[in-house]
């Protein structure tokens, strides 16, 4: 007789975390005067999101290609590694985590599903000894 393995999956965003935390790795990782431009530049397209009118992917893809245009991989990557072992810890929800870790000790496979940001999200996983993976967002 043998143990069936069983699968955790867990959302990230509002279930892992107390808040979607894109909008803080972009503070963390953004210079505030590229930030300053990229709302007065971007008000359009993000009024569109609000309004339903423009799609959440297009939003935040053109919102990341200006924010971090010209910056290196290795940079981006650098700062989600420091903003998963730096920010993120405090947005986790103590329960959710008491929950994820039952379930490593019990030998399960855990899965983090989200939308959220690679940069930091592939970090926090690495980190925590769980797989990503991906759904779409539609807003």
């Amino acid at each position: 007789m043998h143990d069936a393995m069983n699968l955790a999956l867990f959302d990230f965003d509002g279930t892992l975390t107390d808040r979607e935390l894109f909008p803080d790795f972009m503070r963390f990782a953004v210079t505030p005067r590229r930030l300053a431009i990229g709302r007065v530049l971007l008000a359009p397209l993000v009024i569109g999101y609000k309004l339903g009118l423009v799609n959440g992917r297009i939003t935040r893809a053109c919102i990341v290609a200006y924010a971090f245009r010209g910056r290196s991989q290795h940079e981006l990557s650098d700062a989600g590694e420091r903003f998963a072992r730096e920010i993120i810890p405090a947005a986790l929800r103590p329960e959710a985590m008491t929950r994820l870790q039952w379930h490593r000790e019990q030998g399960d496979t855990v899965v983090v599903v989200s939308g959220a940001f690679d940069l930091y999200l592939s970090h926090w996983c690495a980190q925590h000894g769980v797989e990503l993976t991906h759904h779409a967002r539609e807003h």
